[in-house]
């Protein structure tokens, strides 16, 4: 009785290993592959044939997988691609947006999917074209003065009577502060010692 148990066991243990391998292979043939480049640059425009969809094994009919990107501001995909029938692998298109915004680098994901496939994901860090010119990065006042930096966000310093620094608070500050809810600026300027302007990337001021 006991050999029977060991034999039933070791039957049991054998036809799991197969029934784990079949699986590990067929969620392996269902695996989509997903290549883009690791980067690129606002004003690159579009980055033809620049990404690429393959699959392990040709399939008798078209397989058409989607494609989305998680940040269309910065760079966008075609809808879907098709892999041939016949074919193992198939290329689309990128395309950079070239935005007015100093906004430093940014991480841009793009997914893949089809039904009944594994989906694939890759990411490409799109670099800024957008500089601030030097001499819009610091505006004097009478009584205080305004920086901006390379992030769009701007700091004062100096007198703080009238609440021109804009940090919620009437107080003098030695040290820069952040100017509160303004973000994405692209110069600025004093007027009339205690008021002061700033222009944003959306022309807004």
């Amino acid at each position: 009785m006991r050999r029977s148990f060991l034999i039933v066991g070791l039957v049991v243990l054998i036809l799991s290993a197969f029934l784990f391998s079949d699986i590990q292979s067929a969620n392996a043939a269902n695996n989509l592959s997903l290549t883009i480049p690791t980067r690129a640059a606002e004003g690159d425009g579009l980055l033809a044939g620049a990404g690429s969809i393959s699959i392990s094994a040709a399939l008798p009919s078209d397989l058409v997988v989607d494609l989305v990107s998680d940040d269309t501001s910065e760079m966008t995909v075609p809808a879907a691609v098709t892999v041939p029938a016949g074919r193992i692998s198939a290329v689309f298109d990128l395309t950079v947006v070239d935005d007015l915004k100093v906004d430093g680098v940014e991480t841009v994901s793009i997914a893949a999917s089809a039904p009944g496939w594994i989906s694939a994901n890759d990411s490409i860090a799109v670099f800024d074209n957008d500089f601030v010119d030097i001499r819009d990065c610091i505006a004097g006042g009478r009584e205080h003065t305004l920086a901006l930096k390379e992030d769009g966000t701007v700091w004062a310093w100096g007198g703080n009577r009238f609440s021109e620094l804009g940090d919620g608070s009437q107080i003098k500050r030695d040290a820069p502060v952040q100017v509160l809810n303004l973000s994405d600026v692209v110069a600025v300027n004093i007027n009339l010692s205690h008021h002061s302007l700033a222009l944003k990337a959306d022309g807004t001021v």
